[in-house]
């Protein structure tokens, strides 16, 4: 049996090991890159077809800004009632 450091057993076989983990890693990096592209469209069709309006959305964001306690309810009140004041007034 050959060693490795001998020369006769290196018929080629390293550059075939190579070249097999270089189209496997090339193969991957593909897969990978569709998707992401695949998740990025879905994304962005998922935003166009939305139905919330977008005083719901700045209602929506208040809402979770007042529940993981980054304000109080005295400013939540407050902008609550200021969000729903310019949504109620006409658009100039």
């Amino acid at each position: 049996m050959y060693d490795w450091r001998d020369g006769a057993a290196h018929n080629g076989h390293p550059w075939a090991i190579v070249a097999i983990v270089g189209v496997l890693i090339l193969v991957g990096i593909i897969i990978f890159l569709l998707y992401r592209l695949n998740r990025q469209q879905s994304v962005a069709s998922e935003g166009a077809g939305s139905t919330i309006a977008p005083m719901d959305a700045a209602e929506e964001v208040l809402r979770n800004r007042f529940a993981h306690g980054k304000i109080d309810e005295d400013e939540f009140t407050t902008r609550l009632t200021a969000l729903r004041a310019s949504s109620s007034s006409p658009a100039t």
